[in-house]
């Protein structure tokens, strides 16, 4: 059963202030998060499928 996270990563750093030097800023910081999220949950399945 999979439970449904109370609170997600992009509200969670909604608020954070992105301190990156303007010129540098390529990708918006919620882009990231939500990148790192979708890898995590592909390792996640990977080792479900590794345990079954």
């Amino acid at each position: 059963m999979k439970l449904s996270p109370k609170i997600t990563i992009v509200d969670h750093f909604k608020d954070l202030e992105d301190k990156r030097v303007e010129r540098t800023k390529r990708h918006k910081l919620i882009d990231i998060g939500n990148l790192y999220k979708n890898v995590e949950e592909i390792f996640k399945e990977a080792i479900a499928k590794e345990m079954n």
